[in-house]
């Protein structure tokens, strides 16, 4: 039986649902729009954002972000509706999706970029345009400015790209490889295996585990994971929390969600933070570097070894 993956407030998840049989579940662009009003109705209802879908002929693929209502209110809601349209219009009676939806709580940055090239080149890799951006039924159009959709969120994705809509779309047409979202899940929907990053690096982590690298972040930091456990929003344990999240993630010590966990904060606030704080996790690295090349101070050992 499929298990549902944790709900976990203001996380992500990718939500696929098939046709039954693998039939078509749209006859025309009406139904298309009408499932645009009630997945509208959905995100108002739940609070969730959508940050990417595609509307295949015998499938959805949504990237969502939930708010306190977990993931599976906001997809029933609009699938159960729909389906009740669908069979009323045409006609039919018995299910119009296969079984329950699947869903895959998204766990690094890594795999969130993956997820966002996988569902705007569905169409292309299924055949129906030869661009991702000629296909009108996916969030990619409203990225470029082509099309407008009021219940997508944009700013999130755009973010990793410096909010350049171009570079975003050059993003998604380099896809050259193969890309199974589920391969990697075990029965409990988490990852199986640590992946390479979004572009392909692998790494030989300078730490024992995630332990010895936290423990040399707080050395470097002056604090303690108590603190930075606890409510304190201060700027010098907010870029001590990054270095934790932004570190486990490049060198594969731990998924967000897991730092996240440990830091007693949630995967999008982290996420957000460590976008947010780039610069400055960068020019820390680098005067870490000046100063050990200088002898004035020496970093935690392997410290020096991260790349900005």
């Amino acid at each position: 039986m499929r298990v549902r993956p944790p709900h976990m407030p203001e996380a992500f998840y990718h939500v696929m649902l098939r046709g039954n049989r693998k039939q078509e579940i749209f006859g025309d662009d009406r139904d298309r729009s009408y499932l645009n009003r009630l997945v509208a109705r959905s995100v108002h209802r739940y609070g969730s954002q959508v940050h990417a879908f595609c509307w295949m002929p015998n499938h959805l693929h949504l990237l969502v972000q939930v708010d306190q209502a977990p993931v599976h209110r906001c997809v029933h809601y609009f699938a159960t509706l729909y389906a009740k349209y669908f069979n009323f219009r045409y006609e039919l009676v018995g299910h119009v999706f296969q079984g329950r939806y699947k869903s895959r709580l998204v766990d690094s940055d890594g795999y969130l970029l993956q997820l966002l090239r996988y569902i705007h080149r569905n169409p292309v890799e299924g055949g129906l345009v030869e661009r991702a951006e000629q296909y009108p039924w996916s969030s990619l159009r409203t990225y470029l400015g082509l099309d407008r959709f009021e219940w997508l969120t944009t700013a999130c994705a755009l973010s990793y790209f410096d909010n350049d809509a171009r570079r975003m779309l050059r993003f998604v047409q380099a896809y050259q490889e193969s890309f199974d979202p589920w391969a990697d899940l075990d029965h409990r929907g988490y990852r199986r295996t640590e992946e390479p990053d979004v572009m392909g690096r692998t790494h030989t982590s300078p730490w024992r585990d995630l332990d010895d690298m936290i423990r040399a972040v707080c050395a470097r930091h002056n604090t303690t994971l108590k603190d930075l456990q606890g409510p304190d929003t201060q700027r010098s344990l907010a870029l001590a929390r990054c270095s934790i999240g932004d570190t486990a993630l490049r060198w594969d010590l731990a998924t967000l969600s897991d730092v996240a966990r440990l830091l007693n904060r949630s995967p999008a606030a982290l996420s957000k933070s460590i976008r947010r704080n780039a610069e400055r996790l960068k020019r820390l690295k680098v005067n870490e570097r000046h100063q050990t090349a200088a002898g004035t101070k020496r970093p935690p050992s392997g410290w020096e070894k991260v790349k900005g």
